[in-house]
């Protein structure tokens, strides 16, 4: 009897600090709550994504019990008791979250109606995305222009030229803050004073590379960069990935520019938008050269469609709904 009335006096303390446990949580910003779970908890984008699909929301995400992580997501005890416990780190989230404003740093979460839907129909969409600058508005038109980091003078040419004809059409531009094809897309776009969205490699105090801050800072005057980084971390050659996805998933349509034999990133990025079901082009300007057969075939493989440039930039913007 007496072993009985332990394990209830057990059990009825172990429910207390549950709800104890709870209420803590509750005291946070939904905002706090996500960061939490990433960065003290150890998600994954697609982990988050995941976990939330199960618990529905970030507070209840927070409150599951190491054992409860275990038998039902197959977590090893390692990582099932580092999320189990991340709530501790709610202050420091909330402290980190208040300093953004200050350091003229934007986000949005998933729950919120704001965050873009091109990112919400990913498998792995970033929980909270930071961005500096003005987000387009909703069904605005956008088509992202990317390709390789050391190009030709013909292929850059190619690439202001092409951005610029997508400012006059009024169509935001989207790339990538890398050098080569993708800034001088969006160089081209603002010279002609049109809207740009790009996409950093690393958090906003670190930008990478050094030598694309003033495209930087142009483009946050007329339209927005993105990045899922915590402003302080320093780019990673895994970024480069997770960021071409990003750039796929905020466009209706991907042009390729040039392009060489080991452009992995480009075809990263058309592989992407293949995945999920975009229209994705690839120029064959007329005026200048700037593939080889080789460099082509990856892209035609796996369906981009080539296209005459400057003769069907029509082609492209028709497509753009």
């Amino acid at each position: 009897m007496k072993e009985t009335m332990n394990d209830n006096n057990t059990d009825k303390a172990g429910h207390a600090e549950q709800i104890e446990h709870i209420d803590q949580i509750e005291k946070y910003s939904i905002e706090s709550q996500t960061w939490t779970a990433l960065r003290h908890g150890g998600l994954s984008a697609r982990a988050f994504s995941r976990l939330l699909a199960e618990f529905g929301t970030a507070e209840q995400l927070l409150s599951a019990e190491a054992t409860d992580l275990q038998e039902r997501f197959e977590l090893d005890d390692e990582n099932a008791l580092k999320l189990a416990e991340a709530y501790k780190f709610l202050p420091q989230a909330e402290a980190f979250i208040k300093t953004l404003s200050i350091r003229g740093i934007e986000y949005l979460t998933l729950f919120d109606k704001e965050y873009p839907d091109g990112f919400r129909e990913l498998n792995d969409p970033p929980p909270i995305i930071f961005y500096r600058g003005a987000i387009s508005a909703p069904n605005s038109k956008s088509v992202a222009f990317v390709g390789c980091s050391e190009a030709s003078q013909e292929g850059i040419s190619v690439a202001v030229d092409f951005g610029a004809r997508v400012a006059d059409a009024g169509v935001t531009l989207v790339s990538g803050l890398t050098k080569g094809i993708d800034s001088s897309s969006l160089v081209g776009a603002l010279t002609a004073e049109g809207k740009t969205c790009a996409i950093a490699l690393s958090g906003f105090d670190n930008l990478y590379p050094d030598d694309c801050a003033p495209v930087f800072d142009q483009v946050i005057n007329s339209g927005c960069v993105f990045s899922e980084y915590s402003p302080e971390l320093e780019f990673k050659a895994e970024h480069a990935s997770e960021a071409n996805r990003l750039m796929s998933a905020l466009a209706q349509a991907v042009v390729i520019g040039e392009v060489t034999s080991d452009s992995v990133g480009s075809l990263d990025v058309a592989q992407s938008c293949v995945e999920s079901g975009k229209l994705l082009f690839i120029l064959v300007p007329t005026e200048v050269e700037i593939h080889d057969e080789k460099a082509l075939e990856p892209f035609v493989k796996i369906g981009a469609v080539p296209v005459k440039y400057p003769e069907d930039m029509d082609t492209i913007l028709r497509c753009l709904v």
